[in-house]
């Protein structure tokens, strides 16, 4: 059994998110860090499909992190997103899943 048998057929629409604009910045994101052509960007496109090498990928993750504030951490889920759908749903559950940064207080 593959991949495809146990998880189905890979997205073609971008996920539902609470923030309809995140997956707009998620997607300047991936332009600015991967230098990737904006018209090139689609749920279906992958890594592969748009030239990104694990540097590019690296810059990609740490402008991310960089623009919403948070942590992503590598994990088997980001290294198995089948195209940009399941790789921004894996990174927007990572980044929702995070713990809050300790606040200072008395």
């Amino acid at each position: 059994m593959t991949d495809e048998d146990t998880r189905g057929p890979a997205p073609t629409t971008w996920p539902q998110l609470d923030d309809p604009d995140m997956i707009e910045r998620i997607i300047k994101v991936i332009v600015e860090e991967g230098k990737v052509e904006r018209d090139k960007i689609a749920p279906e496109a992958t890594l592969q499909t748009l030239g990104l090498e694990s540097i590019e990928v690296v810059m990609v993750l740490m402008g991310l992190e960089e623009e919403f504030d948070t942590y992503i951490p590598m994990s088997s889920d980001l290294s198995e997103a089948r195209n940009l759908s399941e790789l921004i749903s894996v990174i927007v559950a990572s980044m929702q899943s995070e713990p809050a940064a300790p606040t200072s207080g008395g």
